[in-house]
Formats: structure tokens, C-alpha cells, sequence
């Protein structure tokens, strides 16, 4: 394995900032989308299609990008990726109508598509196990800074200016952070660790990885695990803005409460690592998820009245907890597929965005009159299918 140039926390910082990048150009876009609406004449649910296409582009462009950094390194195709994502965002505030929006939000995508999966690969190359799982948690610590802020700066933005300005703070922030990776990240994968870019080579490498049950079980167990962040990602501004009538500066802080529970569970789960396996840690709080998400739901059914004073708290405590399950479940496939860490991202990286993109869908398309019913029934059943894969891979293990 190489040997870290710079400060352990520099090179976490950096590429922490850079992996934000994705998670600022969904939420801090979030509170724009009814002006976005009005702009362009179309209803918010229209619009809100633009971050599942968003996520759905992130996911498939992850697995072009996951082999193309294993053949030619992780520099070159973050660099790429990075330059992509400033060119969509500048572009955006030109926009007339839905099919532009679309279109260049899914050219951002592609563009932060690179950068997801190349800085897990490039973590993967320094670490491994225990080591591997505790970077994790610490890099999503700093990662989950930027949906805390995002909205919030969003909203603040919005009080002075139009919703153009949120696109080029976006632009921005990403010549900042890539100009940190430029000058301060060395390449992490030699030429000598490196294999040749074809076809043949990209089936091999995914075949490989999918020929192996309990990796296509942590693959979709981290989908799974990152499903309801995603469906409320997706349905939050309808929920609280239009259906309980939130404003948009309102409406930052409500949704920054969610990732400071994740910040506060990825750094209790660095100081788990020092004592307990990550996979166990894994297991239990897959298991600790399914008791808020229950009680959200049966509530959800039963009460409709006061229905910010239990779905705050409800969806804060089920989003919280899953930097013990994510983090972990992707040390548990990078740890397997050293070799093919690009390719091996790539895919956790796709199930991730994919089914955050099909969940997120799912919540909007049952969604009725913007309430909150469809967003918490379908939070529950990613939550049960988390559990079900946590059976089954006990089993396996236990076999």
C-alpha cells in the first residue's frame, strides 16, 4: 500500500470536500426548486424529477468511471470528472425550460459521478478492515458537513438573490476543492498496480466481484442502508415546505438537524472501531434502525394532527443512524476487492445512487397531497429490506 505525503487529516479534508461537492448540488439546490418551478412553468413534483435524474445519472456514470480509474489511475479521472461538473453548473443558470434543467443536472451528475467513486478507491489503496471502515467514518464526517450547510446556505442565498447564485456558489466551491486535489493528492494507484482498459477487462472485473454472493449482499446493503436519506432527500421540500408550510430558510435548519445526528454517529462509530469489529457494529445498528423507523410509521398512521413534533424527531433518529451501517458495509466489499477497488466502488457507489434514485421516485409517485405518509411508509421498507440482508449474510457467515 502507499504511503500517505501529507497529514492524515489534510488528505481526509480534501477529499471529504470534494465528495461534498454531490451532496451540495442536491440540497443546497433544494430550496430553490418552487422558484425553479415558477421559472420554468412547471409543478414541483415535475421538478423534483431533477434530482432523481441526478441520482440515477451519478449511479450509472459510477460504473464507467470505477474501471477507467483502475486502467489510467484516480487522478486523471476525478480531474475530468471535476471540470464536467463546473461546465454543467455555470450552465444551468441559463435554463428555459424542464428539458434543459434535466439534461444539464444530469451532465452535473456525470461529472460528480467520477469524484464518488474515485475518492473511496483512493482511500481503499492506503487502508484496509478496522483501518479501512474507521477512514470511512471520519471521510463521511466531513462529508455530511455539506448537506448540514447546504440547505441552510441555500436558503440564506434565496433571501437576496435569485436562485442563479446558488449555481455559482456550486461552480465555485468546485474550482476551490479541485484545486486543492490538483496541488495536494499524489496518485494513488501506480502504473504498475494498473490493467489494461477494455471490455473484456471491465466484464472481468465486475464479474469477478459479482460471482461472490456476500459481495452482491454488502452492495446492496449499502443501497439499501442509504435508501431513506435519499427518499427524504427527494420528498423533504414537499413535505415540509408545501404540506406543513415551512419556509425555505426554515426548512435548511430542519434538514441540517438530520446530518448533524450523521456526524455525531460517524464519530461514535471511529471510537466503536477502537474496540469492537466493523462488521459486528454493522449488524447491530442495522437492526437499532428498524425501532424509529417502526414507530414513525404506526404514528404516521395513526396521529394527524402535530405532525412536525413527531416526524422531526422520527426521521432525524432513522437518517442518524446510518453512518454505523454505510461506511462499514462499504469497508466490507473495498476490503474484499483490493485489487479492483475502482470497480468495486463503482458498484456500491451505483446501488447507492441507483436505488436512492428508484426509492426517492417511488416516495414521490405515491406521494399524496404533498404529506408525509408515502415518504415514512417507504423509509420503513428499505429499513426491513436492511434487515432481511443483514439476515442473510449472518447466515452465510455462520455456514
Amino acid at each position: 500500500m502507499p504511503k500517505l505525503t501529507i497529514p492524515f487529516f489534510l488528505f481526509l479534508f480534501i477529499l471529504g470536500a470534494l465528495t461534498g461537492l454531490t451532496p451540495f448540488a442536491v440540497d443546497m439546490y433544494i430550496p430553490s426548486i418552487i422558484q425553479i418551478s415558477e421559472h420554468i412553468s412547471q409543478s414541483e413534483s415535475i421538478t423534483q424529477l431533477s434530482i432523481t435524474i441526478f441520482l440515477f445519472i451519478s449511479a450509472i456514470t459510477q460504473l464507467f468511471y470505477g474501471p477507467l480509474s483502475d486502467s489510467f489511475g484516480r487522478r486523471k479521472v476525478i480531474l475530468i470528472g471535476i471540470c464536467i461538473f463546473i461546465i454543467a453548473s455555470l450552465l444551468i443558470v441559463f435554463i428555459q425550460n424542464i428539458t434543459q434543467l434535466l439534461l444539464l443536472r444530469a451532465l452535473q451528475a456525470a461529472g460528480g459521478g467520477a469524484i464518488a467513486v474515485c475518492v473511496n478507491a483512493i482511500v481503499r489503496d492506503y487502508y484496509n478492515d478496522n483501518q479501512l471502515a474507521k477512514a470511512m467514518s471520519y471521510l463521511i464526517m466531513i462529508v455530511i458537513i455539506a448537506p448540514m450547510i447546504a440547505p441552510i446556505i441555500g436558503g440564506l442565498i434565496l433571501l437576496r438573490f435569485d436562485w442563479q447564485m446558488i449555481f455559482y456558489v456550486i461552480a465555485f466551491l468546485a474550482i476551490v476543492f479541485g484545486a486543492g486535489f490538483y496541488f495536494f493528492i499524489q496518485e494513488s494507484h501506480p502504473k504498475s498496480k494498473r490493467q489494461p482498459f477494455n471490455i473484456k477487462g471491465i466484464y472481468s472485473n465486475y464479474s469477478h466481484i459479482l460471482k461472490q454472493p456476500r459481495s452482491i449482499a454488502y452492495i446492496l446493503l449499502g443501497g439499501f442502508s442509504s435508501a431513506p436519506m435519499f427518499i427524504f432527500i427527494t420528498n423533504s421540500a414537499s413535505v415540509y415546505q408545501v404540506f406543513l408550510g415551512i419556509s425555505a430558510q426554515q426548512f435548511g435548519f430542519y434538514f441540517g438537524a438530520n446530518v448533524l445526528a450523521m456526524m455525531a454517529s460517524s464519530w461514535i462509530n471511529t471510537r466503536l472501531l477502537n474496540r469492537f469489529d466493523y462488521q459486528n457494529i454493522m449488524h447491530f445498528f442495522i437492526w437499532a434502525r428498524l425501532i424509529p423507523a417502526s414507530i414513525l410509521l404506526i404514528v404516521s398512521l395513526i396521529v394527524d394532527q402535530h405532525i412536525l413534533w413527531y416526524l422531526f424527531p422520527g426521521v432525524v433518529l432513522s437518517i442518524g443512524l446510518m453512518p454505523f451501517v454505510g461506511p462499514n458495509a462499504s469497508a466490507a466489499l473495498l476490503s474484499k476487492h483490493g485489487k479492483h477497488a475502482g470497480s468495486a466502488s463503482a458498484l456500491a457507489g451505483a446501488a447507492r445512487f441507483g436505488m436512492g434514485a428508484v426509492a426517492g421516485s417511488l416516495a414521490s409517485l405515491t406521494q399524496i397531497n404533498n404529506n408525509h405518509i408515502s415518504m415514512v411508509s417507504w423509509m420503513f421498507v428499505m429499513t426491513i429490506l436492511c434487515v432481511l440482508m443483514s439476515v442473510w449474510i449472518r447466515k452465510q457467515k455462520n455456514a
